[in-house]
């Protein structure tokens, strides 16, 4: 708490670095509005107990991805995968016969696809990705925190489990039904767990009837 020439006294708050960063600034400023000492201590209390709760919601915020364990994370992408192949064979049963030049356009913008992810991996591009991600942990109620490693680490992740998605959707348009996937089911503990709804396959289906048709 500080007292200007005016009499005056104005509070004060050097915030912590990390929180400094997310709010653009290093410290905070008010007025108190009053020249008595007795009430600026008041109400200095009050700010700083507004300042602090401030302080930890926000670090709650930033480190809630960070209690992804290793192992939910894998579940998450294990149920985006497996999704995935339902609702694409879900949409095989829900449209006629393909003719052989739709199948092959089908199959060349998979190809096409699939090579714009492999490049995001190879150049540490998110920015395609990410809003998926942030879909996805909106489901589990967290809250991104996109400078942070479990970010990024779900963002690469996320896009070779894409790759490996379009890998057997291609197969599979052709008939080939070899992977382990099929017929497969999840477990109870993770439909419970992880009850999200991949977007991914909706979004891809649309593409790749666009371009079919």
């Amino acid at each position: 708490m500080i007292r200007t020439y005016y009499i005056l006294y104005y509070f004060r708050y050097t915030l912590p670095p990390d929180i400094s960063k997310v709010v653009g600034k290093q410290g905070l400023r008010y007025s108190l509005k009053t020249g008595y000492i007795k009430q600026a201590e008041r109400k200095a209390r009050r700010l700083a107990g507004t300042v602090e709760k401030f302080i930890s919601d926000i670090r709650e915020e930033r480190h809630i991805i960070m209690k992804l364990s290793e192992a939910q994370i894998q579940a998450l992408l294990d149920q985006h995968l497996r999704q995935s192949l339902n609702e694409d064979e879900e949409r095989h049963l829900s449209v006629g016969s393909i003719n052989p030049d739709d199948l092959d356009d089908e199959l060349e913008a998979i190809s096409y696809i699939k090579s714009d992810f492999k490049e995001a991996l190879a150049l540490n591009d998110y920015e395609g990705i990410s809003s998926h991600v942030d879909d996805l942990l909106k489901e589990l109620k967290v809250k991104p925190d996109k400078k942070s490693k479990n970010y990024k680490k779900l963002c690469r992740e996320l896009l070779k489990v894409n790759i490996r998605i379009l890998d057997i959707t291609k197969k599979r348009a052709v008939g080939d039904y070899s992977d382990q996937f099929f017929g497969s089911r999840l477990g109870l503990s993770h439909q419970k767990f992880f009850e999200i709804k991949s977007r991914y396959l909706a979004s891809l289906t649309c593409l790749l009837y666009g371009i079919a048709h």
